[in-house]
């Protein structure tokens, strides 16, 4: 026993940390393991090894993992990453009951969770509710340390994406180039790549493919050295739907491919639902209509499964507009409803802009002129007062 322990020690001030806390596990040693596993715990994260920091967080005595929040904090984050926002939130809410019973010395802890809370939400697109934990942060963080810089960050991109999502395009890219300037001040790659993957998002709403692009790439350029699957699948996805729109479809439908791959090796639900809907619109592109429907039924499957509020809409969306163009006049209505009905849920003006559009194109095949029109009219107001021109050119061409 004192062999191993020295060994472990051995390991651990060569600085090979997994093989020392799993010596230091082995040997039921797990204060000294903890220690190890919050000193890692955001480079493991980071650099995308989450099965094994899941493996020694879950393999942790309950009552020591209470008295160590900051490694529920990271298990929460793993959780959110690999789709499991249910278990995400709940394991944010204890940590964050821990870090208010310590009072004013966890200050910085609460506001962390406050933001990671965020971004689970926003992750589930309820935005409202991401939006009060990120300002909830930003009231709790108000000093200069690093930590604080890093979760008012934080903080500033939930609410420029949801800002964004609510059709509220120029107060949400103010407060994501401020995130940005910031992490770029503390140099973190991971949140950089992030917040290039984000302004690449707003540049394809808005029409820009090409800066878009290179906002992608960029991003992709930091998952290929970190080596973090999650996001660069989304980034692959992201890349595959800008060479669809281009007419590029062979190359769409290798970054597709290679999205799925990674996507499936880690099991993020998420992330595959964007993909599905990424290849469903490839399908409907190339004249395809039964591939699509296919597509969008496992889209709208995958994620209800992942909870993710957006891309339910946008399946049913889309599967509203299959049925229109297969002469379902029906059944496309039907789904057009259901979409609708998720669209008001939570208020996106991306969502209820894109099933204003459908329900007028659908109103125009049945001859319901006065209907369409007004529908039509809503869907430009909305794109209009959000900035998205490829929606608002589609909204006016009907």
């Amino acid at each position: 026993r004192n062999l191993m322990r020295k060994v472990a020690d051995a390991y651990a001030g060569r600085g090979f940390i997994a093989r020392a806390i799993e010596r230091y596990l082995s040997l039921g040693e797990t204060g000294r393991a903890v220690d190890l596993m919050e000193q890692a715990g955001e480079n493991y994260y980071a650099t995308g090894r989450w099965e094994t920091l899941s493996w020694w967080i879950d393999n942790l005595p309950k009552e020591l993992l209470g008295e160590h929040p900051s490694l529920m904090v990271q298990r929460a984050r793993i959780c959110s990453e690999s789709g499991q926002n249910a278990r995400a939130l709940d394991l944010l809410e204890q940590a964050q009951s821990i870090y208010s019973r310590r009072g004013e010395s966890a200050r910085v802890e609460t506001g962390r969770v406050l933001a990671l809370r965020s971004s689970v939400l926003r992750i589930q697109d309820r935005y409202s509710d991401s939006i009060d934990y990120a300002q909830q942060a930003l009231l709790a963080v108000g000093g200069d340390s690093l930590h604080e810089r890093f979760i008012q960050a934080m903080a500033q991109k939930n609410l420029g994406l949801c800002c964004i999502w609510l059709g509220k395009l120029d107060e949400g890219l103010k407060s994501l180039r401020s995130a940005m300037r910031k992490y770029e001040e503390l140099a973190s790659p991971l949140d950089i790549g992030l917040i290039q993957h984000d302004l690449g998002l707003v540049q394809e709403l808005t029409g820009n493919l090409a800066a878009a692009e290179k906002h992608y790439r960029s991003a992709l350029a930091t998952w290929q050295q970190l080596g973090n699957p999650s996001p660069w699948a989304n980034e692959l996805n992201s890349l595959g739907v800008i060479y669809s729109t281009q007419g590029k479809y062979s190359l769409a439908a290798e970054s597709f491919s290679a999205a799925m791959e990674k996507a499936l090796l880690i099991g993020d639900l998420r992330i595959q639902a964007y993909i599905l809907a990424g290849q469903a619109d490839l399908q409907r592109e190339l004249g395809n209509l039964e591939q699509a429907r296919s597509a969008f039924e496992r889209t709208l499957e995958v994620a209800q499964r992942a909870n993710t509020a957006l891309m339910v809409t946008y399946a049913l969306d889309g599967l509203a507009n299959i049925a229109r163009l297969e002469g379902d006049f029906a059944q496309a209505s039907y789904r057009l409803d259901e979409a609708l009905g998720y669209a008001q849920e939570h208020g996106s003006a991306y969502e209820l802009g894109l099933c204003n559009l459908s329900q007028g194109m659908l109103s125009n095949e049945l001859g319901k002129v006065e209907n369409a029109q007004l529908h039509l009219e809503e869907a430009i107001n909305v794109f209009q007062g959000s900035g998205l021109q490829p929606l608002l050119a589609r909204a006016r061409q009907h």
